[in-house]
């Protein structure tokens, strides 16, 4: 345990200008004991060569020729040949601090032995300069699942020991979003450890995330959307309502939107509604659901896509004034 091996997972998808920087930020840390698994989700670009160029014999790369599968499917892939006593994952666009394993490493030695099985470092947003994820305060120590269930909003780099994993997988049903669905029972059931420390940093500004497929695909995985809506809602309802009824509301509220759009009018204006009273839908959602109760399905699929696809140029837009800037 004094210098326990790291594996690190980096699920990617044609990205391959973007995952250099990854790579490098790994293979140049201060801590030398790691395994950096790199799964290429069946990009078409020249992410093999990019991956080859790197002559480091503590990389092992994956790949499948028919994707993509979406980043819960190739973080599970990682997990499949993870071999570290710590195990975390990285975004191909985001990179770590110089002394990020080091930090990791120490701060598990001396943790370990009061029970913690999970660690939770803070992330920085480059481009706006702030912390990714909040609701933990700025004090290093033991964090409960009721107050990671209720207040921790946004990102934060999260490190599980070996023991936590055994037998988990991501749900790979969905390509977007909901890994709560699976890592709250981790917090449950492991005791968790924040120190607030950036050692991760995540960048936005060059469009849409792995995990944020384009309007055209959130679209087509509604389905899949609602369906793991209702099983997060399903295993943790009960605990949300208990600890927080406002968030539990917000999540209803967003499963009613989402069968709206997927042509289930009267369900989901049944859940928006029920939702309304304890703030539990924005209001342009509501208004948005109200003005399209009178069109056909199609023409509202068509309506929010378009909304989306403005609102991604609109992001794109102000990046590129900023990179000019």
């Amino acid at each position: 345990m004094q210098k326990p091996l790291i594996s690190i997972i980096i699920p990617t998808y044609n990205r391959a200008h973007l995952l250099p920087r990854a790579i490098k930020s790994v293979i140049n840390q201060t801590y030398s004991n790691f395994e950096l698994i790199i799964v290429n989700d069946g990009s078409t670009d020249n992410t093999p060569e990019v991956v080859k160029s790197f002559k480091d014999p503590r990389i092992i790369y994956l790949t499948y020729e028919k994707g993509p599968k979406g980043p819960n499917f190739a973080r599970n892939t990682g997990l499949n040949v993870a071999k570290g006593e710590l195990i975390t994952f990285m975004c191909d666009d985001d990179e770590l601090t110089s002394d990020a394993l080091k930090s990791i490493a120490d701060t598990f030695i001396r943790v370990k032995p009061l029970g913690a099985e999970i660690l939770i470092f803070d992330e920085l947003d480059v481009e706006k300069n702030r912390l990714s994820g909040s609701g933990l305060g700025r004090t290093e120590r033991f964090v409960d699942y009721d107050e990671i269930l209720c207040k921790v909003e946004g990102d934060f780099l999260c490190v599980y020991s070996r023991k936590t994993l055994k037998g988990f997988r991501f749900p790979d049903i969905i390509r977007f979003g909901f890994e709560e669905i699976a890592c709250l029972q981790l917090f449950k059931k492991f005791l968790t450890y924040h120190v607030p420390q950036v050692i991760y940093k995540c960048y936005r500004e060059h469009g849409l995330r792995l995990s944020q497929p384009p309007a055209e695909d959130r679209i087509k995985l509604l389905p899949t959307a609602i369906h793991m809506l209702n099983l997060f809602i399903e295993k943790y309802g009960k605990d949300l309502l208990h600890h927080c009824p406002t968030k539990y509301w917000n999540y209803i509220g967003k499963l009613g939107f989402y069968q709206f759009l997927n042509g289930k009018k009267i369900h989901g204006l049944k859940k928006i509604f029920a939702s309304l009273p304890h703030g539990g839908v924005p209001k342009y959602k509501f208004l948005f659901t109200l003005l399209c109760l009178p069109i056909p399905s199609k023409g509202i699929i068509y309506l929010y896509r378009s909304s989306v696809n403005l609102y991604d140029k609109y992001k794109n837009l102000l990046s590129l004034r900023k990179v000019k800037i």
